[in-house]
């Protein structure tokens, strides 16, 4: 789980998520080191915890945003309510609901047009009105198209964001304990992309996904250090967030010690400073060529 705000991004809690054949195995959990009490829980009753946890801790969060299938865990929305949490949970194509039709927008009107259950890709086919918003993602600018509508699922009332690029399509279901606008629920999800770069960016410059272990107090060591590391990297990118350091840039400049035997710190930073500038020089390039094919698709 990660939390991300307007000042930076970071990891803020695990699990491990076992098999139920695993479980069922009592020699192979006693070979890998698994608690005896370790009982079976699904990806989404794990969510569940982690959130428990930290809001007992003392923390909150504006939304809750998950991909994946996490919207069909009845008891996660049913936990989030309760806590009164807005969430954007991601739901599959096939999933069947209740498509409300009227000029009535917000989830408390009453006055709609009910119709039979279709399937969210049905649901997109139909909807005729695609807002294209410029956000940029975890891998620069992209076109994406977003629409909504109101449906009903398992009951209650939500509404359904859907976000295209292409033929790539995705569905959120949306809840909030305020009513909120269609570009808040854009806002919320497109936060996702920061979640995104930072499991990425823990990839890629602490080893996250680098173990090599077998055994549940192993991982759990390696998952907690690599957390630690990305967690003072996120620190000091906010510490310096006016000269515009990446995760990337820091690491650079904190494995100087190890490898500039013999160079002097001028020649590191000037070597560091070129390197901004040819990032800087990419990263606009890539802008321009996000905002032609945003500007001028017929071109792209």
């Amino acid at each position: 789980m990660a939390y991300s705000s307007p000042k930076g991004y970071a990891l803020t809690d695990w699990r491990l998520y076992l098999p139920e054949s695993w479980l069922k195995d009592p020699t192979r959990c006693k070979e890998a080191g698994i608690p005896e009490d370790t009982v079976f829980q699904t990806k989404a009753q794990l969510v569940q915890e982690m959130v428990a946890q930290a809001l007992a801790a003392g923390y909150r969060a504006a939304c809750l945003t998950a991909d994946a299938d996490y919207g069909k865990a009845p008891y996660l929305r049913a936990f989030l309510k309760q806590e009164q949490i807005a969430f954007a949970l991601g739901l599959q194509k096939k999933v069947l609901v209740v498509w409300l039709k009227g000029k009535l927008r917000p989830l408390h009107a009453t006055r709609c047009l009910r119709e039979a259950e279709v399937s969210l890709e049905q649901i997109a086919q139909d909807v005729s009105e695609w807002l294209v918003v410029p956000l940029k993602g975890s891998q620069g600018g992209n076109p994406y198209e977003w629409a909504s509508a109101q449906i009903e699922y398992e009951g209650d009332r939500y509404e359904l964001v859907m976000r295209r690029l292409g033929k790539d399509l995705r569905y959120f279901l949306c809840w909030s304990p305020q009513p909120q606008d269609f570009l808040y629920w854009v806002s919320q999800i497109a936060g996702r992309w920061d979640i995104e770069r930072c499991f990425q960016e823990a990839k890629q410059e602490v080893g996250l996904d680098e173990y090599q272990v077998r055994k549940w107090q192993a991982w759990y060591r390696h998952v907690i250090l690599c957390t630690v590391l990305i967690g003072l990297l996120a620190r000091l990118k906010s510490q310096f967030r006016e000269e515009g350091w990446t995760i990337a840039q820091l690491c650079q400049v904190l494995r100087i010690p190890f490898w500039a035997r013999g160079v002097s710190v001028a020649h590191s930073w000037h070597w560091l400073r070129w390197k901004r500038q040819h990032n800087a020089k990419a990263a606009k390039a890539h802008r321009k060529r996000w905002l032609k094919t945003l500007l001028y698709p017929e071109d792209a």
